[in-house]
């Protein structure tokens, strides 16, 4: 879901997304759905964890910090 939660997405296998008729990158996909030039697609996207909105951002920073640690 978008972080204002007007728009969902879902997750294709290739790794784009696809939401109200726009397929493509987070980034190409929040832009079109918000009538934007450009948009921050790791600050836009997020998810519900326990209820609450979390960016995918801090889902890609918690992997990054697991593969360190490994």
């Amino acid at each position: 879901m978008s972080n204002n939660g007007r728009f969902t997405a879902k997750v294709r296998a290739d790794g784009t997304l696809a939401g109200d008729s726009v397929v493509g990158s987070i980034h190409q996909v929040g832009a079109k759905l918000e009538g934007a030039p450009s948009c921050n697609g790791w600050t836009y996207w997020c998810f519900k964890r326990d209820g609450k909105r979390v960016l995918i951002d801090q889902l890609r920073k918690q992997i990054r910090d697991e593969m360190v640690a490994v």
